[in-house]
C-alpha cells in the first residue's frame, strides 16, 4: 500500500524514511517542508491543501527540507511539548482560510531527535472545488505535475458540473429504494436510513469480508450475513440491512403493527447510534468523509406520534395526504455536531405531526 493510500494513524517514522531512501520526489500525492515561519505557513499550507482537495488528494509533510540537488535531511519541527496547541493552531488556519471547509487529518511522528514531523492528510474532496482565501485573494487551486497550481476556469466549472451530477446521482439512487419499500406492506410503517460516501458513485469496490468482519465489530448488524449481487445483506423479522459493493449502508426497519404510532424519540436515537457506527465501519474501511446520512418514514399517512401523557394538545397535521417524510440529508465530517444536527433534523418530522417541539413519551 502506497503511503497517501495508508489511514493517517497508520504511517510510521519507517514510511518517511523509505520515501527519503528511495527518493520520491514530491508529486501530485506527497509535498514535503521544513519548519515554516508563520507569513509562509498562511500561504503556502491552505493552497496545498486546496489542491489535493481538488485533485485527488495527498499528504503535506512537514519538517523535511529538500534543496535543489533532493532531499537534505529529516530534521523535525520543534514542538516544546505543545503538540496539541499547535494542532488546534493548525486546524483553525485552515478553517480560517479554506472554503468551502472540510476536515483533514493532522497528526505527528516523534523523531529521535526530539523534534515531530506533522503529517497533513488530505482526501479527494467530493465538494469540490474548495479556493485558498489568503489575504484579500480567493483562489481555486489543484496538483499539476507535482506542484500547486492555479485552477483554469474551465477546470473550476467542470468539478461545479461533477457535483450537480453526483447529487443527482444520489436522489435517483434514494428515490428507487424508498419507492421499493413504500410499495410493499403499505399497511406498516417503515424507516430507511442510509449513509452514502460520497466517492461512492465512483466506481470503488470495497473488500466485502473486510466490510462484514467491520459492521459486526461496531454492532451495526448481528453476524449472520448472505451474499447478494448487490453485495451483502441481512434480513431478521422486520428488519433489513444491506451493504452495496460500492460503500452505500442500507437499513429498514418495518413495524410490528399496522396500528403502531410513529417513535420519533426512539428512531432518533437509533439514527444518532447508527450513523456513530458507521463512521467507524468506514474509517476502518479507509472510506473517507465527508458521508451523506439520510432518514426516511414512509406509509406514515393518517399515524400520529406518541407524546407526553400530562400534555393534552394534540398535533394538527396540516398535510394529511403526505405518506413519505423525506428530508434532505445530513453531511457528517466528524462526531463533533452530530446529535445537535439529528434533532434538527428530527425536528423536521415533529413539525409534520403540528408539534413545535421533542416531546418525550412518558410510560
Amino acid at each position: 500500500m502506497l503511503i497517501y493510500e495508508k489511514n493517517i494513524r497508520d504511517i510510521t517514522v519507517d514510511d518517511i524514511k523509505s520515501l527519503i531512501e528511495d527518493e520520491i520526489d514530491e508529486n501530485n500525492f506527497i509535498e514535503y517542508k521544513g519548519e515554516l515561519d508563520k507569513n509562509g505557513e498562511k500561504k503556502h499550507i491552505p493552497r496545498t491543501v486546496c489542491g489535493f482537495a481538488n485533485s485527488d488528494g495527498g499528504l503535506l509533510i512537514l519538517g523535511i527540507d529538500e534543496n535543489n540537488e533532493g532531499f537534505d535531511k529529516i530534521q523535525g519541527i520543534k514542538l516544546n511539548n505543545q503538540w496539541e496547541k499547535e494542532k488546534q493552531r493548525l486546524i483553525t488556519l485552515l478553517r480560517d482560510t479554506i472554503e468551502p471547509y472540510f476536515d483533514v487529518g493532522i497528526e505527528k511522528l516523534d523523531l529521535e531527535n526530539g523534534n515531530v514531523l506533522i503529517i497533513i492528510k488530505t482526501p479527494k474532496s467530493w465538494i469540490a472545488p474548495h479556493r485558498a482565501k489568503i489575504g484579500k485573494k480567493r483562489d481555486f487551486y489543484m496538483r499539476r505535475n507535482g506542484r500547486t497550481d492555479h485552477m483554469e476556469f474551465n477546470e473550476i466549472k467542470r468539478m461545479f458540473d461533477l457535483n450537480n451530477k453526483l447529487t443527482e446521482q444520489i436522489n435517483e439512487f434514494r428515490c428507487k429504494r424508498v419507492l421499493k419499500y413504500s410499495s410493499k406492506d403499505t399497511n406498516h410503517y417503515k424507516v430507511i436510513f442510509h449513509s452514502i460516501p460520497l466517492n461512492s458513485f465512483s466506481n470503488i469496490q470495497i473488500n466485502l469480508e473486510d466490510a462484514k468482519k467491520y459492521l459486526i465489530d461496531n454492532r451495526v448488524l448481528s453476524p449472520e450475513w448472505n451474499y447478494n449481487f448487490e453485495g451483502i445483506y441481512q434480513s431478521r423479522l422486520d428488519n433489513f440491512g444491506q451493504m452495496f459493493r460500492n460503500s452505500i449502508f442500507e437499513k429498514v426497519r418495518k413495524t410490528d403493527s399496522e396500528d403502531d404510532l410513529v417513535s420519533l424519540v426512539y428512531f432518533e436515537e437509533e439514527f444518532k447510534k447508527f450513523v456513530k457506527q458507521m463512521l467507524k465501519v468506514y474509517e476502518s474501511l479507509n472510506i473517507f468523509c465527508p458521508i451523506v446520512f439520510f432518514v426516511t418514514f414512509t406509509n406514515i399517512k393518517g399515524r400520529d406520534v406518541p407524546v407526553d401523557s400530562f400534555n393534552k394538545r394534540r398535533g394538527e397535521i396540516f398535510d394529511k395526504e403526505r405518506n413519505i417524510l423525506d428530508p434532505s440529508g445530513i453531511i457528517f465530517e466528524s462526531e463533533e455536531s452530530i446529535d445537535e444536527d439529528i434533532s434538527c433534523l428530527f425536528l423536521q418530522f415533529w413539525n409534520h405531526f403540528g408539534y413545535d417541539k421533542k416531546y418525550e413519551t412518558r410510560r
